[in-house]
């Protein structure tokens, strides 16, 4: 995701709706709404990490959506991103409403073709969340070899577009060294198939 921001960051005099900035962006999207919905769901029983985990999150977004013309929402983030480093539990209880207005924004800018997505079935999902499984339990066990090779046969098969993407990150931070990070998309991707009729 560095690499994204660096593109975002040189590409500055570009379009807002420029492509590289939609794919970059579905892509932080996805990532940072998965984390803001694991500090909701703890209901008010968040440790430090938990508020520090959003805030980062919130301020990536508030970047990411300024870059693609989305301006009131942005500064939405930024008053989240804020309260987050204040320790401003009261504007946090804001959250659930801002990535309810974020997905919405994923949605009106993924390309046509990945809302209507490639022919899957509920089995391909079900085989899906398995594999994602075994892939973790891979990782927990320092195979690294078996979770990449699991990774490469989950990617072979023809995916909606989104779904690729994550599991090219997952791929990618598992190639970085980065294996709680992996674990942390594999655990995305079950939620976007459990969650992909909304």
């Amino acid at each position: 995701m560095n690499n994204s921001k660096d593109l975002i960051a040189n590409d500055a005099e570009q379009p807002a709706q420029f492509p590289r900035f939609i794919e970059f962006f579905l892509l932080d999207a996805d990532l940072c709404i998965g984390k803001m919905e694991a500090f909701v769901m703890k209901n008010g029983k968040h440790d430090d990490g938990d508020v520090k985990a959003f805030t980062i999150a919130a301020h990536s977004m508030k970047n990411a959506l300024a870059h693609v013309g989305e301006n009131e929402l942005s500064k939405y983030a930024e008053r989240l991103e804020k309260a987050g480093w204040g320790g401003d539990m009261e504007v946090l209880r804001d959250a659930p409403d801002f990535i309810e207005k974020l997905k919405a924004v994923v949605i009106k800018l993924l390309p046509e073709e990945e809302v209507s997505d490639v022919t899957v079935t509920e089995k391909d999902y079900t085989d899906l969340k398995e594999m994602l499984l075994e892939i973790k339990q891979a990782i927990e066990e320092y195979d690294n070899k078996a979770a990449k090779e699991k990774i490469n046969e989950l990617r072979n098969k023809g995916w909606p577009e989104r779904l690729k993407k994550l599991m090219g990150e997952m791929s990618e931070q598992l190639l970085s060294g980065n294996p709680k990070e992996a674990m942390y998309i594999a655990d995305l991707i079950r939620d976007t198939c459990n969650n992909r009729e909304q």
